[in-house]
């Protein structure tokens, strides 16, 4: 199809840029930055109008760009953001995302029904030369507003906000099985939601489809963030990207050659990129160097709180002891004095019991407590490590771009980190080995008791060979690399020390509190015990009943 370069007559001085065109099959449409939506075409000898256009033209004015000013039949104005073009029917979605629609309707694309346009006397897929709302997207069911829209050669879809697809037309019979997977009420002429997206297509759970595109019987969408913000961000970052390369490609051109930037302390680089890359790294560690002093102060509360009640743990259990063994001394003058004496002597003993009691119930609010600070303190050391350890990469990637900025990469002393990263990496790999979970699946062992044991001798082993990563890197980067490894390695005791405790009260059992009450949990070795005099004191039973039949 030739068509006329669009020049709007009359209006070329009124807008500043086109931003999106739709070109269909003898029609076209252009959209302009304030919302105005311009059609123009040529009639084939078999139509007999120009309803794609969308506006009233005349058989000489088709092929002259006008504007389509009419969006229902009251004459409503809309600010278009958004256009497609089919064969010979258009979409165009209003800024408060209501969908329009025109043109040719022979597949049901304008999304019109057609059972309700028999019973109000229109023709069978009539053409429609304005446009109209397409039901249910126009405005009144907040779950229903139109994101993006698209046209296929006759067919239509759109994706709402909240990331729902909807076809009709021609797409919507093949995708549907040619009608048979219809639901009451849905035909090719309404819009219908496609149903059963593949899992495999969505990444995770925090992406919807945004934007559809259709031919026949294929359908294809792009996937976004489900929050704005997250794609605006992307979308930064990417144009600042594409514009520090395009700065660099044509600083190169005009100087022939790429100019190094000078080694300042603000980082002040030539290159744009380079000058992105630094304000990363220092708003990065800005942020992990704020974070870190809120943990550590977070964590020296939870550990003077720690300490506090451990404290009042003691004194809960020196008060437990002083009561019994007030208590005890009452029992003996109870035995010893008269019937009223022993009155007082009860009274004072029950009393002593609420006490007990009471200080029980007070011992185990505050070890609850403490449980949870220590659970509290280990994620927040966890934390801490982990913030550290992004601290020192950080640092390490603006070293290494300074030392490609300056040309120096290779020197000084930088075959001395590249020995000390690889010996800290072996005694990581070393570290990782000790822990029990993968010493049980590697060896036999006779019990769990032994594979503990063993982590424990090689946690020591590695961290007395510690010392090889900062006689290998002198300086901060050996001591850094050596904390690191310090930190893993309490942090790997500390978890062996917890498996013990819990395989300890496996096997031994353990007390809980119940009604105010000790109670006690047998352990396994209890258990098996209990079974086995179980099973002795059964056969016992059973040899007697042998006994007695054989005797009758």
């Amino acid at each position: 199809m030739a068509l006329k370069t669009a020049k709007p007559r009359d209006f070329s001085e009124r807008h500043a840029h086109v931003v999106q065109v739709a070109v269909g099959e003898r029609h076209a449409l252009l959209l302009t930055a304030e919302g105005l939506v311009y059609s123009w075409g040529i009639r084939d000898n078999g139509m007999k109008s120009l309803s794609q256009l969308g506006r009233d033209v005349s058989s000489s004015d088709g092929m002259e760009p006008g504007p389509v000013l009419s969006y229902s039949d009251k004459g409503k104005r809309e600010t278009i953001v958004q256009i497609a073009c089919g064969s010979n029917h258009c979409l165009a979605l209003s800024e408060k995302g209501v969908l329009y629609s025109w043109g040719e309707n022979k597949a049901g694309q304008l999304g019109r029904d057609f059972d309700k346009a028999a019973k109000s006397n229109q023709p069978h897929g009539a053409q429609e030369g304005k446009p109209r709302e397409v039901h249910p997207f126009n405005g009144t069911d907040p779950t229903k507003v139109v994101k993006t829209c698209s046209c296929g050669p006759h067919s239509s879809a759109c994706v709402t906000t909240i990331g729902e697809i909807y076809v009709w037309g021609a797409i919507s019979h093949y995708l549907f099985g040619c009608g048979a997977k219809y639901s009451l009420k849905e035909n090719c002429t309404v819009p219908v939601r496609v149903r059963g997206i593949p899992r495999g297509a969505i990444p995770t759970k925090d992406y919807i489809p945004d934007q559809v595109s259709i031919y026949k019987d294929k359908m294809a969408c792009t996937m976004s963030h489900i929050k704005a913000d997250s794609d605006l961000v992307n979308l930064i970052t990417s144009l600042k990207q594409r514009s520090s390369k395009l700065l660099m490609i044509s600083r190169a051109r005009t100087d022939g050659k790429d100019k190094s930037a000078d080694d300042d302390d603000d980082g002040d680089y030539e290159l744009e990129e380079l000058k992105l890359l630094d304000q990363e790294f220092k708003k990065t560690r800005e942020e992990c160097g704020n974070r870190i002093e809120a943990i550590q102060r977070e964590l020296a509360s939870c550990k003077s709180e720690f300490a506090r009640i451990n404290r009042e743990i003691t004194v809960c259990d020196q008060q437990d002891t002083a009561l019994t063994g007030h208590a005890s001394s009452l029992e003996v003058k109870r035995n010893e004095e008269n019937a009223n004496l022993k009155k007082q002597l009860d009274t004072q003993l029950n009393d002593i019991r609420h006490f007990k009691n009471s200080n029980r119930r007070q011992k185990m609010k505050l070890l609850h407590t403490r449980d949870d600070l220590d659970q509290k303190i280990l994620v927040l050391s966890q934390e801490l490590t982990s913030k550290m350890q992004e601290r020192t990469r950080v640092d390490a990637r603006s070293k290494l771009m300074r030392s490609l900025q300056r040309g120096d990469l290779g020197k000084g002393n930088s075959s001395a980190v590249d020995n000390g990263l690889r010996v800290a990496i072996a005694k990581m790999q070393e570290l990782d080995a000790t822990d029990p979970t993968t010493l049980a699946g590697v060896g036999r062992f006779q019990g769990f008791h032994e594979v503990l044991s063993i982590s424990d001798r090689s946690l020591q082993d590695v961290s007395s060979a510690l010392k090889e990563v900062v006689s290998t890197v002198s300086g901060a980067d050996g001591t850094a690399l050596e904390e690191v490894l310090e930190h893993n390695i309490r942090l790997r005791k500390a978890s062996n020390t917890t498996l013990q405790e819990i395989l300890h009260q496996v096997e031994k059992g353990s007390s809980a509190s119940g009604g105010g009450e000790s109670v006690e949990i047998p352990g396994i070795r209890q258990f098996f015990e209990e079974t086995r005099r179980t099973v002795v004191r059964m056969k016992a039973q059973e040899g007697s009943s042998t006994h007695m039949v054989s005797t009758i």
